[in-house]
């Protein structure tokens, strides 16, 4: 057969309707390889004389697609740990696991079923295999992985997309493509991706690979590795609760700054990223001789390590939204804090902030304060998780620098006992903070190796994305004698010489600070009233229930895709607000239930199951109402019985 130019222009249309970034390449693309006609024996693409599918097409796709059904390929999770749970999920998952065990119910090693509530597919091809993989998994969502558009541009000709679409949208769910020949950055969209559709439903998770390439081989080994990343960070009702309480006590008062992201702003000055990890001590020295000559940027727990060897930091980063004041305020103490600029999430400790001569608030976008106090995607970070020092290079980034110089930014430690800086708050009587295990090999910077932690893990795979996303123009030295971080030129301080700033670098900061507007009481007035919480809360809770109630059975994982519907992000607004408030204690019993429900032995006992697990999910969301009304209904009335509370400087 020719070309099916009609098929590629109907494919066009939808790509233009449903993916216009990928439409927009489409629609200029000029393949290197060409599409020959169909003998029989299906289509083929041919590049430098070679045939890709080798002129059987069909049959190899029937091949693939029985060894697949014979022997899928699965993602599983370990079994879900309780102690991983907050309270609200942790209290309901222990009952519901002794509920079913006294009723007799038995579960099986793997899933019982052979569906899978997400596929991911390696490989467009021709397009050829999708429908038939579609209706094999039952899956909700698809995922199609690619490294370049040659195949999918062929593949318009080839494949019916809009209705491979349709499949998937009878099931409420839609097609995810992610494209890229990085298998780092392929890695991180597939599993954002993942985490965006149904987190409660990784496992079991299916995915198929069309044709083999290094940069799939790669990226599917790092999504293997990493399968717990699409779980991290997704809340716990305590904690959106204070950060929501934080939120509104540190903006009501119309005098705080907000961030908001600059349009096309150049800082032609170095910056220093200061981290607190252990071979900060050894560049203290070069940081205290130039601290004139860059901006420095301090991380969180490092303001106690630039302070007590006598280096003024320029601006201070915090996102945490406790354990703050136990840093800061001691220091407060000892020394003048007022000429450091506090760079800060609007969650932060009241309690914390005033010590510091001027203040600006971002947004952090995963927060449940986000949308009920923001009104675009410019006043928040674009990469501000998981650590401060994400933080730190994601606001560096954005607001204009272009030369960044990394220190104490190691991400592990060569020496697990040796963790942070020796003069860190770490190493103080009585510390606060969260103990981890360096159990991951990582490539140190300077050679040999560097051992990370989980979280620090998550941390630089955060960095290297940050910096491959902004690297046109600028450029990245890494003093730190840490993990090796991608994209960031290992270079030890001493070989770094650097220019005194023309007319000084007071007027930069100043500059800076000038860029952000005031948030209005208007603006506030407007986000937050009390009886505008409790209707938006409410509402949502119902809607929930309602989904609950109605749900005969969980097992063909239609509620999934109802409640990720409610649990859409996309509206700034309370509503949205409340989502983020609920979902992460509402994820955590889900995914708990999901992965027993998956292994029930018999069908004949998911009836039972699915009746006792709808029980505990009702009650939980009757408790986090109540608590809601509890906790945050009357914030406006604690304001204003409280007229001396802290408030956001002037700046």
């Amino acid at each position: 057969m020719s070309a099916n130019l009609d098929l590629h222009d109907q494919n066009l249309e939808f790509f233009k309707e449903r993916a216009p970034q990928l439409y927009r390449q489409l629609a200029d693309f000029e393949p290197m390889s060409q599409l020959v006609p169909d003998a029989g024996a299906g289509p083929d693409v041919v590049f430098k004389g070679q045939h890709f599918y080798g002129g059987r097409a069909n049959e190899h796709i029937k091949e693939q697609l029985e060894n697949f059904r014979y022997r899928p390929n699965r993602i599983l999770l370990m079994p879900p740990q309780p102690d991983a749970f907050d309270d609200e999920s942790k209290a309901h998952f222990n009952e519901l696991m002794k509920e079913v065990a006294d009723a007799g119910v038995e579960f099986l090693v793997r899933p019982r079923e052979a569906t899978s509530y997400t596929l991911v597919v390696f490989g467009v091809g021709l397009g050829l295999h999708f429908e038939e993989l579609i209706r094999a998994t039952e899956c909700h969502a698809l995922v199609i992985a690619e490294q370049n558009l040659e195949f999918l541009y062929h593949s318009l000709s080839c494949c019916d997309w809009r209705a491979v679409n349709d499949l998937i949208q009878d099931r409420g769910g839609e097609i995810h493509f992610c494209f890229d020949n990085d298998p780092e950055i392929l890695a991180f969209r597939i599993r954002s991706t993942i985490r965006s559709i149904s987190p409660m439903a990784v496992d079991g998770l299916k995915y198929f690979i069309h044709y083999g390439t290094p940069v799939f081989d790669r990226t599917l080994g790092l999504i293997k590795r990493d399968v717990q990343l699409v779980l991290a960070g997704l809340g716990f009702y305590y904690d959106e609760t204070l950060m929501i309480r934080n939120a509104h006590r540190n903006l009501h008062g119309g005098a705080a700054r907000v961030y908001r992201r600059p349009k096309d702003n150049h800082i032609d000055v170095p910056v220093f990223i200061l981290g607190s990890g252990p071979s900060l001590d050894a560049d203290l020295p070069f940081i205290k001789e130039n601290r004139d000559k860059a901006i420095l940027i301090s991380c969180g727990s490092t303001i106690q390590v630039l302070l007590s060897n006598g280096i003024i930091p320029d601006f201070q980063i915090e996102i945490e939204n406790i354990s703050v004041k136990e840093i800061i305020n001691p220091l407060a103490k000892k020394y003048d804090l007022s000429p450091i600029c506090l760079v800060t999430s609007a969650t932060v400790e009241p309690d914390s902030i005033h010590h510091f001569g001027r203040t600006l608030f971002f947004a952090r976008p995963s927060l449940s304060p986000f949308p009920i106090f923001s009104r675009s995607h410019d006043e928040c970070l674009l990469n501000p998780n998981p650590t401060v020092v994400n933080a730190g290079l994601s606001f560096a980034q954005e607001i204009g620098f272009k030369s960044f110089f990394l220190f104490g930014t190691d991400m592990g430690t060569r020496v697990p006992d040796l963790h942070h800086s020796k003069f860190g708050y770490q190493w103080q009587e009585g510390a606060v903070h969260t103990p981890q295990t360096f159990d991951i090999p990582t490539p140190g910077n300077f050679g040999g190796t560097v051992y990370s932690s989980h979280g620090l893990y998550w941390a630089r795979d955060s960095v290297i994305k940050a910096i491959k996303e902004r690297s046109r123009g600028r450029s990245y030295i890494n003093c730190s004698d840490g993990a090796h971080i991608e994209g960031a030129l290992a270079k030890k301080s001493r070989s770094i010489r650097l220019s005194e700033i023309a007319g000084g670098k007071t007027c930069v900061i100043e500059e800076i600070i000038d860029l952000f507007p005031r948030y209005s009481t208007e603006a506030f007035k407007a986000s937050w009233t009390d009886a505008y919480f409790l209707q938006s809360m409410n509402s949502f809770i119902d809607e929930l229930v309602n989904i609950a109630e109605k749900t005969q059975s969980f097992t063909d994982k239609t509620y999934i895709t109802q409640v990720m519907q409610k649990l859409d992000l996309q509206e700034l607004n309370m509503r949205t607000g409340m989502a983020l408030l609920f979902r992460g204690t509402i994820f955590m019993f889900l995914l708990g239930a999901e992965f027993y429900l998956n292994r029930v032995r018999t069908a004949e006992q998911d009836p039972l199951y699915s009746d006792l697990m709808r029980r505990h999910l009702l009650e939980i969301l009757e408790e986090l109402r109540a608590k809601a009304i509890v906790d945050l209904s009357e914030l406006d009335r604690e304001i204003e019985e409280s007229p001396s509370s802290p408030t956001a400087q002037s700046a």
